[in-house]
């Protein structure tokens, strides 16, 4: 019977240390379970759509001053008109209210806006000013020849709350020989950047 005993007594022993060496301290308890969370880090759409306005500004400032030449000029300025109508259709999503695009041709400029008037621009979320590009009066821009904006007829567009366009249609920028359209898709709204011509 003490045999009997004393065997159950070891056993007893090398499953509770058994136990004890799998569970192992509190704080590897703890570490083991955040490692395992079903969280996974990811962006906000917001930082995402932050990150596409400061990469439009970039495009806008640095591509320019770096090298002058007039391709060099359109295509920053058809990547900022892109950047910009991204930010406007994704704008429109999130907030669940209309943005409309105002272009003003012969002032090379636009304006992001809640209203087709413009009055007042939204506010830009990185300068904390009126959300307006004015390509005429920027610095780097000097070689751009015109920019025009056709959407249906009109040089207004506006994305609704499903990021739709209400039309279709084209930005054309043009410097000296070169020639670069932004086109925004109908229905979907995709916005893509193509040379139109040397």
């Amino acid at each position: 019977m003490t045999t009997r005993t004393q065997n159950s007594g070891k056993k007893l022993a090398a499953n509770y240390a058994n136990y004890a060496g799998k569970k192992g301290t509190g704080t590897d308890f703890k570490r083991r379970n955040r490692s395992q969370s079903p969280f996974v880090p990811a962006f906000t759409l917001a930082e995402i759509m932050v990150t596409m306005v400061i990469i439009g500004i970039s495009a806008a400032i640095v591509i320019p001053s770096v090298s002058d030449t007039t391709d060099t000029q359109t295509v920053a300025a058809a990547r900022t008109i892109s950047a910009d109508l991204q930010y406007a259709q994704n704008l429109a999503i999130t907030s669940q209210t209309p943005v409309y695009v105002v272009f003003n041709n012969a002032g090379m400029s636009y304006s992001l806006s809640n209203n087709a008037n413009a009055s007042p621009p939204i506010i830009s979320p990185i300068t904390q000013m009126n959300y307006t590009v004015a390509f005429g009066s920027s610095n780097g821009f000097s070689g751009l020849g015109s920019m025009t904006a056709n959407f249906g007829g009109t040089a207004t567009m506006y994305f609704d709350l499903l990021g739709a366009p209400h039309s279709d249609g084209t930005v054309q920028v043009v410097a000296g020989p070169h020639v670069y359209v932004v086109t925004v898709a109908p229905a979907t709204g995709k916005i893509t950047v193509a040379s139109a011509g040397l």
